[in-house]
């Protein structure tokens, strides 16, 4: 039984991180546009490190919250 639910969950974790990774590769393909690092919802620019650590942020904190 443990088996089992060791599997699920590891199944579920590789679809999560497969998820991620097409929105990595989505987000690499607008790194060049001139509205990549502005917040879709007040225009205003994302933090730096919001950006360093969740790269396919597309609203700034205050909006995401």
């Amino acid at each position: 039984m443990e088996a089992i639910n060791d599997q699920n969950m590891v199944k579920a974790n590789l679809r999560a991180t497969e998820a991620r990774v097409g929105r990595l590769k989505q987000t690499l393909d607008q790194v060049n546009e001139e509205d990549f690092g502005l917040c879709a919802q007040c225009e205003e620019p994302i933090v730096f490190g919001r950006l360093l650590l969740i790269p396919e942020s597309k609203t700034c904190v205050e909006c995401a919250s």
